[in-house]
């Protein structure tokens, strides 16, 4: 058997040609498909880790049974549930308070309203 003489079509032959270093490589490690222009797509084959999908389905999916009221747990819900509410109370009953103080200072001149 001989071997073939390397053609010199004007290309460096010294490197490994862009076609074997993908047969190489992609081919034995993943899938390939040859798309439009020459493009390649590599599709790797992925394996699961068992403990990121237990983690991820406690995470998502199972919510409820994996929640455990504590105190800290109650404190926020109510903080975040209420909080709100009692700042924007107190927040609109000091601008109330206030102008009513310059209303009856005579500094503020009641805005006509029908309601």
């Amino acid at each position: 058997m001989t071997k073939r003489k390397p053609s010199t079509n004007g290309k460096n032959n010294s490197l490994m040609s862009r076609t074997a270093i993908f047969k190489i490589f992609f081919v034995e490690v993943g899938w390939a498909l040859q798309g439009a222009r020459g493009l390649t797509v590599v599709f790797f084959p992925t394996q699961e880790d068992p403990a990121l999908v237990r983690w991820a389905y406690a995470r998502t999916q199972n919510v409820y049974p994996t929640f455990r009221p504590t105190p800290k747990t109650s404190f926020l819900g109510a903080l975040f549930a209420i909080g709100p509410i009692l700042f924007w109370a107190a927040v609109f009953k000091a601008d109330r308070d206030r102008k009513e103080k310059l209303i009856q200072e005579g500094k503020y001149k009641r805005p006509f309203s029908l309601f």
